[in-house]
């Protein structure tokens, strides 16, 4: 369910355009290791974080949503 919550982030427009991600490389990602770009290991590592501190799947979304919103 997690690598799905990635994957949802993963496929906002912006950020694909951003970090020139290809629909192959968003279907391949996953929470642990090997990552396919940098961004995705950055957003996993966020995610394994928030699973960590018990934070619902809308929770962790929004949150991520937000960081890439300023970045």
């Amino acid at each position: 369910m997690n690598e799905n919550l990635l994957r949802d982030i993963l496929r906002d427009e912006e950020l694909k355009a951003k970090y020139e991600l290809s629909e192959d490389a968003i279907n391949k990602a996953q929470l642990a290791p090997p990552y396919a770009h940098p961004i995705i290991e950055y957003l996993a590592t966020i995610i394994r974080a928030s699973i960590l501190q018990n934070h619902s799947d809308a929770t962790t979304y929004n949150q991520l949503k937000n960081i890439m919103k300023i970045s």
